[in-house]
């Protein structure tokens, strides 16, 4: 190689290891580091959500009236063991169905397991808020570190995250079982995965629309009820007929007739 050509390569490796570190230092500036360029390569799976309803019951007993519903809320990454990432953390909002113009009057995540995001049978630390006004549902939960820092990760291809959610509407919502209904869900959520160097985030909305004319389940007694650790800000307490307990300590805010039947834990 000639000494002209050797100048000419020098310049044009200078020039370039120049280019790059011009273009890392700016990112820095814009506040923008090369582990998060990284992570953002890396992309979140997208999210299944799957909604039904496993209790529906149009009630009148004498002056009392309303609709009870028991619904199962499940979402879960579609990844697979190439893709899988751990996740941090899930925030639901449920938009829930209005009936002759009426929200519910109560709602409330009353069992959760989130076997694919922590691994857990009963998750018992999750926030919840219910909004009557707007119809609103929050869920929110963390897969939270151990004592050795680090998060549940594990793939498990049929593990999904699993809610029991119990609402109840008012009497004027209450129209019989004459005609089909539709009700009409829109569930949006939003994941924050964790990668080797830093977090990607996945987001899904989805509009749902489930019909109903026929009472499914039977009516019964139960409780609302408010745990006095915050654990759940609603919960079930059931021993009718499919004769389950909940030895949990909590305190009763409000005593309601609705719907129970042999499933209500399947």
């Amino acid at each position: 190689m000639s000494l002209r050509n050797i100048k000419k390569f020098f310049v044009k490796t200078v020039a370039t290891a120049i280019s790059i570190s011009m273009i890392f230092g700016n990112l820095s500036i814009c506040g923008i580091g090369l582990s998060q360029v990284i992570a953002e390569n890396q992309s979140a799976s997208e999210i299944e959500i799957e909604l039904q309803n496993k209790q529906y019951v149009q009630y009148k007993e004498g002056e009392n009236a309303g609709v009870a519903i028991q619904s199962t809320l499940k979402i879960y990454p579609k990844q697979t063991a190439d893709t899988y990432l751990p996740t941090e953390n899930v925030e639901i909002t449920a938009s829930m169905p209005k009936l002759n113009g009426y929200y519910p009057e109560k709602a409330s995540v009353v069992e959760a397991r989130t076997k694919s995001t922590t691994g857990e049978e009963l998750n018992t630390n999750i926030n919840q808020n219910y909004s009557a006004s707007s119809g609103l549902l929050s869920v929110s939960y963390e897969n939270m570190s151990n004592e050795e820092g680090n998060i549940y990760s594990s793939y498990n291809p049929v593990a999904r995250d699993e809610f029991e959610i119990i609402y109840n509407y008012p009497k004027e919502a209450y129209t019989g079982n004459e005609q089909e209904i539709s009700l009409n869900y829109i569930v949006n959520v939003k994941a924050n995965y964790k990668t080797e160097s830093g977090s990607v985030t996945s987001s899904q909305v989805k509009e749902i629309e489930l019909k109903e004319k026929e009472n499914k389940g039977e009516l019964t007694n139960f409780q609302i009820t408010e745990l006095k650790e915050k654990v759940y800000k609603g919960f079930l307490y059931s021993n009718v007929a499919n004769k389950t307990t909940y030895n949990t300590d909590y305190k009763t805010v409000s005593t309601l007739s609705i719907l129970n039947n042999e499933n209500i834990n399947n």
